[in-house]
């Protein structure tokens, strides 16, 4: 069994309250911030919001387990702490995620099945892709920015006294050098999903971004319930060129 970005303050909220959490956790606290939260009531009506009261998440996992290579969704920034054990990360830059042939429409899922052991016959741009590696050990926290691909493994060391059960806590987040990037993958994904929940976060994100750039949203001016189906997903592709690319260098890693 395993708990994998367990919501914290849906599950046990209690968790969710306490000051180790909080200190981590980039949402609703730093008053007069420009870190972008779901307010309060925006899962108000019954109706659940992607990326609201999701975080931080709590990972519980045996040792010698992991994750495929992947990128977040949504276009967020997050953050990972290690509360127990150790887990060794593979990041690649953002502007290199074509190499890990992903699959459109939104280029968030890959096509290669490791980013620690490459098959260069079947992937031979792989040896074109830079990958920074990370060993991380309890209290240690790693920043991935938003559109960086990455694999994570969870490590058992006996002669470390490492134990066989791995914790760490996460969070995804939006803040003024993610929103515009944000904006667009939620739109898309509200779009092509016809997902209420990723609408109701897209209208959140993109007011927020007009607040904090005073700039033309990457999404048309009308909400997304005004829309009709005539949207094709060509029609989507377009808005994606309008999101600002991520950067990744190894100063962004924080150890």
């Amino acid at each position: 069994w395993q708990l994998f970005d367990w919501a914290l303050p849906r599950h046990c909220p209690e968790a969710a309250q306490m000051l180790f959490a909080q200190s981590w956790l980039p949402l609703q606290l730093l008053q007069g911030s420009e870190l972008i939260g779901l307010p309060p009531d925006a899962e108000a009506n019954g109706m659940r919001c992607v990326l609201a009261g999701g975080f931080p998440s709590l990972f519980l996992q045996p040792a010698d387990t992991g994750c495929a290579p992947h990128i977040d969704a949504y276009g967020t920034h997050f953050w990972q702490l290690v509360l127990q054990g150790r887990k060794t990360w593979r990041v690649a830059p953002a502007g290199q995620a074509h190499l890990l042939a992903p699959h459109p429409p939104r280029l968030r899922t890959l096509n290669v099945s490791s980013l620690f052991d490459f098959d260069y016959e079947a992937h031979s741009q792989l040896r074109l892709l830079s990958v920074y590696e990370v060993d991380l050990g309890p209290g240690e926290v790693l920043f991935v920015p938003a559109g960086s691909p990455h694999q994570v493994l969870n490590r058992y060391s006996p002669d470390e006294g490492s134990p066989a059960l791995v914790a760490a806590l996460s969070a995804n987040f939006i803040d003024e050098t993610n929103v515009r990037e944000a904006e667009t993958e939620l739109y898309l994904g509200a779009e092509l999903g016809s997902a209420p929940d990723v609408a109701c976060t897209h209208e959140h994100v993109r007011r927020a971004m007009l607040a904090l750039h005073s700039v033309e949203s990457a999404a048309p001016d009308d909400s997304l319930e005004d829309r009709g189906q005539e949207r094709t997903c060509a029609d989507s592709d377009d808005g994606a060129t309008k999101a600002s690319p991520s950067a990744l260098s190894q100063s962004d890693f924080v150890k």
